[in-house]
């Protein structure tokens, strides 16, 4: 039945100019919660330029989350030379993640441009940052914002042309370490138990005969990492024989960069080993490092030859925390802590053990009480 056909025309005109009204009415009041919510949302527009102030050219552009133990990279879609944050948007996607987030980092890479990285910042309304109205977006060279919650912002952050750059390394005398395997990565994170590096890889190369090394360039903060046991450490770093992996992570001067690294002593053992009087032939020496749960680095050092010697030609105490021997219940028999090494290294160890002595191996730390 048709609106003329229950009422007289003169009132469905009125009902229906009633129902267009209302129609329109909800309308603006969609759009007027639109723009509300929007007028309130915290957003940051980046603008990136070239040295001549023109507008770069972004080939990629990620937002990287750090929290303890984990981290992620989103990726933001760049418009040419703007990349545009809406804070509230992203920390609803995994509202959890963000909340809870350590620090988030910016990374920024343009054509023909030394790539960028922001200082780490806390998340806005994180739970970090539950106290602050605002947060500091910061890519170094007074290039920084301090983003209001809340707020919609801009930043214009001019980029720079890739320059060469090279670290030198040198050793505590100050003569250069040549041939030293070096990787080279953009530091993102070592948040986690036992401090493993996270970051992307640069370049993996070994100095020259000066000690020198070129370096990608870029403006952010560096980490170089040396190869497990290369009986180096670093002297801006502390270095522990428990930590898995040795590295140092800095800022690059403009040209070369010096690094100054502890190169380990190695000493000469002579072991030899009797049961009663009787050279013992076999025995296994347990080279101990305890690095926990975060791997394996234990073995063997080696066994006694025929005449009840064991030789290493080249042991590094700083690396290790000692040698042992075990018995076949993997209790310890004897046993060296790396720093008495030093002092008993300087002439042949004799050990001596009683007739009937059952040996074992362990692939574990050393029992040292």
């Amino acid at each position: 039945m048709t609106c003329e056909e229950k009422w007289p025309w003169e009132r469905c005109f009125v009902i229906l100019g009633l129902m267009k009204a209302l129609a329109v009415s909800l309308l603006a009041c969609v759009i007027s919660l639109f723009l509300a919510a929007n007028a309130n949302a915290t957003e940051l527009r980046i603008h990136f330029q070239n040295p001549d102030r023109s507008k770069a050219a972004i080939e990629k552009a990620d937002l990287l989350l750090v929290g303890w133990g984990w981290t992620e990279t989103i990726p933001l879609i760049p418009e040419a030379d703007t990349v545009s944050m809406n804070f509230d948007d992203l920390s609803a996607r995994s509202p959890e993640k963000f909340q809870n987030l350590d620090h988030a980092q910016i990374y920024i890479r343009g054509s023909n441009l030394a790539a960028v990285q922001s200082e780490p910042f806390l998340w806005p309304g994180s739970a970090r940052d539950a106290n602050h109205a605002e947060t500091r977006i910061d890519f170094r060279g007074g290039r920084s914002v301090a983003l209001r919650m809340g707020a919609n912002q801009e930043l214009t952050v001019v980029m720079r042309r890739p320059q060469n750059r090279s670290i030198r390394l040198l050793d505590e005398d100050g003569k250069p370490i040549t041939g030293l395997k070096v990787s080279i990565l953009r530091f993102e994170s070592n948040e986690n138990h036992c401090g493993f590096l996270r970051g992307e890889q640069l370049k993996v190369g070994s100095t020259d005969v000066d000690g020198r090394l070129p370096v990608p360039d870029g403006d952010f903060q560096y980490a170089f990492k040396l190869d497990f046991e290369s009986h180096f450490s670093f002297t801006a770093a502390a270095y522990s024989p428990n930590d898995p992996e040795t590295y140092v992570m800095t800022y690059l001067t403009p040209s070369e960069t010096v690094l100054e690294l502890h190169r380990f002593e190695a000493l000469r053992l002579a072991i030899r080993v009797l049961v009663g009087n009787a050279p013992a032939m076999g025995v296994s020496f347990t080279d101990s490092r305890n690095i926990g749960i975060c791997g394996a680095a234990s073995g063997s050092l080696g066994k006694t030859g025929s005449n009840g010697t064991l030789l290493v030609e080249k042991y590094f105490p700083e690396e290790r925390d000692g040698i042992c021997i075990v018995d076949d219940q993997g209790k310890l028999l004897w046993g060296k802590p790396s720093e008495d090494l030093y002092r008993i290294s300087r002439e042949p160890i004799e050990i001596r053990f009683p007739a009937g002595t059952k040996f074992g191996q362990t692939d574990t730390p050393c029992p040292f009480p």
